[in-house]
C-alpha cells in the first residue's frame, strides 16, 4: 500500500539503501559531467581527424595519430625525459626521507627544531620555492654560482636553466629539495 503522506514516503525511503544512492546521485552526475564525459570525448576525438579550415577533411582515421607518436623524436625524448623523471624523483625522495626519518628519529639535542625545519621545503609554496631557486641559481647574481666559484669548483658563472647538460639535473634536485620532506613525514 502506497502511502499519500510524503513524510511516510520519505521515512520508508531512508531505511533502505535507496536513499543512500539518491544522496549520492548528484555527486556521480558531476563527476560524469566533469570528469568522465571529456576524458571519453578526448579518446573518441584522438581517433578523428579534424581541420577547422577544411572541414570536408575531417573523419575517422584510427590509430594514425598514435602511430605518428611513435615516430616523433620529440615525443619519444619527452616520454624518456619524463620516465627518469618519475622514477630518480619518486626513487631519491624515497631514499632521502628515509635517512632523514631515520636521523630525526634519534634522541638528540636540538632534534625538534631539525624536525620544523626538515618541513620547510614542503611547507613553502611552490611558487615561492621555484623563484628563491631562480634567484639563487641565476647566472649573474647567484648566491649559488658565487660560493661554487669562491670554493673554486667552478671557474665562471653557470646559467644552469639555459645549458641542456645542467638543466634537468638542476630541475631534478630541487624537486628532491621540495618532495623528500612528504617521505620524511610518511616514513
Amino acid at each position: 500500500r502506497v502511502s499519500l503522506n510524503p513524510f511516510q514516503w520519505l521515512s520508508s525511503l531512508s531505511e533502505g539503501r535507496f536513499w543512500a544512492y539518491i544522496l549520492v546521485l548528484p555527486s556521480l552526475l558531476l563527476v560524469m559531467a566533469v570528469i568522465i564525459y571529456p576524458v571519453l570525448s578526448g579518446i573518441l576525438i584522438s581517433f578523428q581527424r579534424y581541420q577547422l579550415n577544411r572541414p570536408d577533411r575531417t573523419g575517422f582515421i584510427g590509430l594514425q595519430h598514435y602511430a605518428n607518436l611513435l615516430q616523433d623524436p620529440v615525443f619519444i625524448q619527452t616520454l624518456w625525459n619524463t620516465l627518469i623523471w618519475v622514477t630518480s624523483g619518486v626513487l631519491l625522495q624515497f631514499i632521502l626521507g628515509l635517512a632523514m626519518a631515520l636521523c630525526l628519529n634519534t634522541r638528540l639535542r636540538g632534534m625538534t627544531i631539525a624536525r620544523v625545519l626538515i618541513l620547510i621545503p614542503w611547507i613553502l609554496p611552490t611558487v615561492v620555492a621555484g623563484n628563491i631557486w631562480a634567484l639563487m641559481l641565476d647566472s649573474r647574481l647567484g648566491v649559488i654560482n658565487d660560493i661554487l666559484v669562491k670554493v673554486g669548483l667552478l671557474t665562471n658563472y653557470r646559467a644552469w636553466f639555459a645549458e641542456p647538460s645542467t638543466a634537468f639535473p638542476t630541475v631534478i634536485m630541487i624537486g628532491l629539495w621540495q618532495g623528500f620532506p612528504f617521505f620524511t613525514l610518511c616514513c
